[in-house]
């Protein structure tokens, strides 16, 4: 019947808009990611030569209503500012965008991006609710501290100890 061929439709659709996209080389990856009502584009080159190393990211959407999906965008572009992207807000779509650096900079910045994505995905339901904000702030910064600037310190410390 018309009615439940119309199901399908619906539920194919669905599957087509959950799909996620990978496409990585040795120095090159691109990963388009759509979960739920969130959709996300990672983009990197990191080789090199670090006057040609860059990671872009594109963030948009949410299950919330307007004001609560552009209180997220503010909350993530105030971590990625502080992990040096420039970033840039429209409607309600993030972009941000970090150039010119050494390899490991941009991997630890690609790290920084997958947590981000991963994580962020349910905060524009609390962000009505500023304690909630503020602890979640903290969270995302202390388990970036310790996922990406503590293993820095860490190889660093090998590194001098080996000399």
């Amino acid at each position: 019947t018309l009615q439940s061929r119309g199901l399908g439709d619906v539920y194919k659709r669905q599957a087509q808009a959950n799909q996620n996209y990978f496409m990585i080389s040795k120095n090159f990856c691109n990963m388009t990611s759509r979960l739920g009502y969130h959709f996300s584009i990672v983009e990197t080159v990191m080789g090199d030569r670090p006057d040609e190393n860059y990671v872009s990211f594109h963030y948009k959407g949410g299950g919330a209503d307007y004001e609560r999906r552009l209180k997220r965008l503010a909350f993530l572009r105030e971590i990625l500012e502080e992990e040096s992207f420039a970033v840039d807000i429209k409607e309600d779509s993030l972009f941000a965008r970090l150039e010119d650096h050494e390899k490991v900079f941009i991997g630890e910045r690609l790290k920084i991006l997958g947590y981000l994505t991963i994580h962020s995905r349910q905060l524009d339901m609390i962000m009505s609710n500023s304690s909630m904000v503020s602890y979640y702030g903290s969270k995302f910064r202390k388990d970036i501290r310790d996922m990406v600037h503590a293993r820095r310190s860490d190889s660093d410390s090998t590194r001098k100890s080996q000399s």
